[in-house]
């Protein structure tokens, strides 16, 4: 006799798999149980769903904030749920209008850096505490790294052709 309990006795089967494989239809799934009436688990309405008009919503904010976290936090979704949509979507109005929104925010970025290649940036100097002038710093090496790259300030080429049509662009997304 085995001082083992019957539960331990690594000899004996798993109690699932026996009952499972003798026909027992307590532990088999719900279509092999013979549940009568039971055809399938009842629908669940999830609201946790990419939507046109949440597509749009996202597409807005990601032009706004150019952060797909956050673009994707104020639409109520992850931001792994928007990058699967995104490569689910590839040809899909809502794959252009993600790279036009990103492009929206790259113009906006060149023209920053255009405007501090050109105007430069304030320096303040302080002594003992106080303001004791004002000086303006140029940084040239921005000013020539924006002259010889001046069509790598951008995502994509599509996305700058259509940069004019994004609101085209946002229509067609919310259309479907």
């Amino acid at each position: 006799m085995s001082d083992l309990p019957p539960s331990s006795n690594p000899h004996a089967a798993h109690p699932a798999a026996t009952s499972a494989a003798a026909g027992d239809a307590s532990l088999a799934p719900l279509s092999q149980a013979g549940g009568e009436g039971m055809n399938a688990a009842p629908a669940v309405h999830r609201y946790n769903r990419w939507t046109r008009a949440r597509m749009e919503a996202f597409l807005r904010e990601l032009a706004a904030t150019q952060s797909v976290s956050a673009a994707a936090a104020a639409v109520g979704m992850s931001r792994s749920a928007a990058y699967s949509l995104r490569k689910r979507l590839e040809d899909d109005p809502f794959a252009l209008g993600w790279d036009l929104a990103l492009e929206c925010g790259m113009q906006a970025l060149a023209q920053a850096v255009m405007e501090r290649a050109l105007h430069g940036q304030e320096v303040q100097h302080f002594y003992h505490g106080e303001l004791v002038g004002i000086t303006r710093r140029y940084d040239n090496r921005l000013a020539q790294w924006v002259l010889e790259n001046p069509l790598r300030v951008g995502r994509s080429p599509l996305a700058r052709e259509f940069a004019i049509g994004f609101e085209r662009v946002l229509e067609q997304v919310a259309a479907g």
